[in-house]
């Protein structure tokens, strides 16, 4: 009883202390977590659920009646979230369990928080009712880190609220090592839209993850893997060259898609970035592992980037896998000046085998400006193609849209443009497209690399129509592809239709040109090489159809 007395006197001393000096010294106090005067370390040593006992004391102890601190992890961010400054939180146990919703983490006013679970640690919500508050880690602040934790059972695993939040790898450290988190099953509610990962803030990064799969390939799916509601995030890898390969997540097997990213009508959401991830497959991107809606949906989602930005740098690290997920691999919906470059989509990482999408490869509604593709720009303009093949329906299909440009794409082939791995149906499918362009620009800068390769699809390899005098197929160019050839356009590999079909309401498309860059090169087809049918107005020129 003396020891408890005398314990209980020095901590209220202290609290006393430490609240005279807040009242003296507010304007020191206030500065000094930039200046990294504060620097704070919480262990969890329980898997409890209690609170704070005195967040005037800075110790993280439930009970002082007991020898030693007793710190759960609510009392944990409690106190991060009052110290202010630079805190981290590590744990000494395996699990926690809250009965509730934890505090956010925000680390105060001017501080920030790193949590790491050095991939020993399970944050589980089972006992959390399920709803909108069932969140693992709500980080509501900036500049906050959470490390090796596996976070599993909750509606939503980890929210993004705030801005310049790291989850799983961050390279400005110079190692990866304990710092990839486990997000899994965070499917708890029907009445809100759930996700492992739910990003709501801007400039947020989330890299080097596994998002619905383990690492021994067992699916353990949320409802959406990855949610994004913000603006310039980022997903995946920064292609800076330092731990790019780390920086890639596996984000398989969840119920829905594997990443969504949603504006809302008029109030479109701008620049996030999705790159360097394998999306639909196990880790070794050989066996399916799909999502059961897209690989990657972005709706009223402007300037995004999926794959490569072509910078020049790492830009080969930068390139999504996207395989086996129950709908499209990569759908665009009513989002403008998107880039879809550099990735493999519908095939294994090795590109030799077929994985399908179940729908198409690419699809894209509505959506004005995107480049599928190199932008022909002379930088990395080689790294920019995709290859689109193996999908259950076209490889690349679009509908009512402006100045769309697919270019220096492999679709139907392997990775090495030797064999054919079929799209079930046509290579590229284009409806209502306004001024587009598929193949080169032929400005003298990089026109070979601006070459698709459309061969060996089930049907046709371009099918180009409109649906009525109102919604025509108009201005288009098709220029410097082969259509039915191998890579190097020697060899056949046919479309099983048609090279290219023209349909009705197809007016004022130009196939090939006058410079020699500009010829397609379309044999070897198991149909005619071009077909127009009820289609008008349109020139044909300069092309080998039929010679290789």
């Amino acid at each position: 009883m003396k020891k408890q007395f005398f314990l209980r006197f020095a901590r209220a001393s202290r609290a006393f202390c430490v609240a005279l000096l807040l009242v003296s010294a507010a304007p020191v106090q206030a500065f000094s977590p930039l200046s990294g005067i504060q620097a704070n370390t919480y262990t969890v040593n329980l898997s409890t659920d209690q609170p704070d006992y005195d967040l005037l004391d800075p110790a993280c102890d439930v009970n002082p009646s007991a020898e030693g601190d007793q710190c759960t992890l609510r009392a944990a961010l409690q106190q991060a979230n009052s110290t202010g400054g630079s805190s981290t939180i590590q744990f000494g146990v395996a699990s926690v369990s809250p009965t509730s919703p934890l505090p956010v983490v925000s680390g105060g006013t001017l501080g920030s928080i790193t949590i790491r679970g050095n991939q020993t640690v399970t944050l589980d919500g089972s006992l959390v009712t399920p709803g909108e508050t069932s969140i693992g880690l709500n980080v509501t602040g900036t500049f906050n880190k959470v490390h090796g934790l596996t976070v599993r059972d909750f509606s939503i695993g980890i929210q993004l609220s705030g801005n310049y939040n790291t989850i799983g790898v961050d390279d400005s450290d110079g190692s990866a090592a304990l710092e990839a988190c486990t997000i899994i099953s965070n499917d708890e509610s029907d009445s809100i839209t759930g996700a492992g990962i739910y990003i709501t803030g801007n400039n947020n990064v989330v890299a080097g993850n596994l998002v619905g799969i383990l690492w021994n390939n067992t699916a353990s799916g949320n409802e959406n893997g990855i949610y994004v509601t913000g603006n310039s995030n980022r997903i995946g890898t920064d292609g800076d060259g330092n731990l790019d390969a780390d920086e890639r997540n596996y984000i398989s097997s969840n119920t829905e898609s594997g990443i969504r990213i949603a504006g809302q009508y008029g109030d479109p959401i701008t620049g996030n970035r999705v790159s360097g991830n394998t999306i639909g497959l196990n880790i070794a991107g050989d066996t399916a592992r799909g999502n059961g809606a897209d690989g990657i949906r972005f709706d009223y989602a402007d300037n995004t980037v999926i794959g490569t930005n072509g910078d020049g740098n790492s830009d080969d690290a930068e390139g999504n896998l996207v395989a086996a997920n129950g709908e499209t691999g990569v759908y665009i919906y009513n989002s403008n000046h998107a880039k879809i470059a550099g990735n493999r989509i519908g095939v294994n990482a090795a590109g030799n085998g077929a994985i399908p999408n179940i729908f198409y490869g690419i699809s894209l509604y509505q959506s004005d400006d995107v480049t599928i593709g190199t932008n022909g720009d002379g930088i990395s303009d080689s790294l920019e193609g995709n290859q689109v093949s193996g999908n259950s329906k076209d490889g690349i299909n679009g509908s009512f849209f402006e100045r769309v440009r697919i270019s220096g794409n492999i679709i139907g082939l392997n990775a090495s443009g030797t064999s054919a791995i079929p799209n079930l149906y046509s290579g590229i499918y284009l409806d209502v497209s306004l001024d587009g362009l598929v193949g080169t620009d032929a400005n003298g800068t990089s026109d070979n690399l601006e070459r698709n390769i459309i061969s060996g699809n089930s049907y046709n390899g371009i099918y180009l129509s409109g649906r009525g005098a109102s919604d025509l197929s108009n201005g288009n160019t098709i220029a410097g592809n082969y259509i039915g050839t191998n890579l190097d356009g020697d060899l056949p590999l046919p479309n099983q239709r048609d090279g290219v079909w023209v349909g009705r309401y197809a007016q004022n498309n130009t196939l090939g040109g006058s410079l020699p860059a500009q010829r397609n090169i379309i044999s070897g087809n198991l149909w005619e090489g071009v077909h127009l049918e009820g289609s008008d107005q349109n020139t044909i020129r300069n092309n080998w159809i039929g010679k290789g």
